[in-house]
């Protein structure tokens, strides 16, 4: 008997219900609430951000350091393909064209394989680097890991000299509008 390969399409099916199901896993439990307090050891405003180097979906290594001189948005995200997440993820898609003209670069981050990234990348049609901590070291740094291992919903602005300018978390950062907010301060 011969196996059979399975298609793309089908490839792609498989996987977008596997990261869909740990997706909305990784989102049960304790709902996220506004004003929660901030996570313990995470960069606050005014400090120096964390450097990291994470694969993006192709495999190249992104460093925050490689985009000095300009602000960047770092905006961590539980998972992908869950509601929530790529609800954020749109909002981002859908201001990215606002974002660079205030020479912003957006960075999202998930704790998910590059690979269900990609595909999530691909599926939303992101205009910007999806990272993967997979190894959550970086949400570590950022003092976003949640006890169950995922990266919890914050977004970070970097200004220029890689300070922190602004942070929004939970369900505050589901919209970007803060984010570029703090961009379009970052020009001036």
């Amino acid at each position: 008997m011969q196996a059979r390969r399975l298609g793309a399409p089908l490839w792609g099916a498989l996987i977008l219900a596997a990261v869909t199901a740990a997706g909305i896993a990784a989102c049960a439990g304790a709902p996220e609430q506004a004003g929660a307090p901030a996570a313990a050891g995470g960069p606050a405003v005014g400090e120096l951000a964390p450097d990291f180097a994470l694969p993006d979906t192709e495999g190249r290594l992104v460093r925050l350091s490689d985009f000095r001189g300009r602000p960047v948005v770092v905006a961590f995200v539980p998972a992908a393909f869950s509601p929530g997440c790529t609800r954020e993820m749109e909002a981002f898609r859908n201001l990215d064209v606002r974002f660079r003209d205030l020479g912003a670069q957006v960075l999202g981050i998930s704790v998910d394989s590059r690979w269900a990234l990609r595909a999530w990348k691909e599926w939303l049609k992101l205009p910007f680097p999806l990272l993967s901590d997979f190894s959550r070291e970086a949400a570590r740094a950022w003092g976003v890991l949640d006890p169950r291992g995922h990266a919890r919903r914050t977004t970070f602005v970097i200004g220029r000299d890689g300070r922190v300018l602004h942070v929004e978390r939970d369900q505050q950062a589901l919209e970007p509008a803060g984010a570029l907010d703090a961009c379009g301060l970052a020009e001036g």
